[in-house]
């Protein structure tokens, strides 16, 4: 990975990262509590990958591996797989980069983040042709993810997006 790249972080990640900080428990006097059940967010789990195609298959595994009991996890598998492959054949990360997946888990919903190395191009859904054999990628994570988003520039780029677990 680039050193811009690796020195990019979008607002937005700065942001999950809080929520996934650890909350007091509730009590008066400010000391955690008792925990019952499941912690309401996890800590963000991330792997740095080598940007190849055969990279695609362990960005998965890794997903699947982190979401282990969450509703939500095949389809976060799927559109992980998406966009680590757009970030392979758009971005600079395809031609000798990184790229990292970055993913935290509450009980209400998941967050997967990919950054890669950048292009001068945003992301943006394919026209729809019923003759098309690609370019349908983007809108699948639209159609199945609650939000999805992507910030950065030729330095450096992120793409994300959430699934709702309940």
């Amino acid at each position: 990975m680039t050193t811009a790249a690796i020195h990019f972080r979008p607002p937005e990640l700065a942001a999950l990262l809080a929520l996934a900080a650890p909350q007091p428990g509730g009590r008066p006097n400010g000391r955690p509590g008792p925990r019952h059940g499941p912690p309401a967010r996890s800590r963000p789990e991330r792997r740095v990958f080598p940007g190849r195609l055969d990279q695609v298959a362990c960005a998965r595994r890794f997903i699947s591996q982190v979401l282990t009991r969450c509703p939500a996890a095949a389809d976060a598998v799927l559109l992980t797989s998406e966009l680590v492959t757009n970030t392979l054949q758009h971005t600079r990360t395809g031609a000798g980069g990184d790229f990292e997946v970055i993913a935290c888990h509450s009980r209400r919903g998941v967050r997967v983040t990919i950054t890669d190395d950048g292009s001068g191009a945003a992301p943006l859904p394919a026209p729809y042709s019923t003759l098309a054999t690609c370019g349908r990628g983007l809108a699948l994570v639209g159609a199945l993810s609650a939000r999805w988003g992507q910030q950065g520039d030729e330095r450096g780029r992120a793409v994300w997006f959430e699934l709702d677990c309940q």
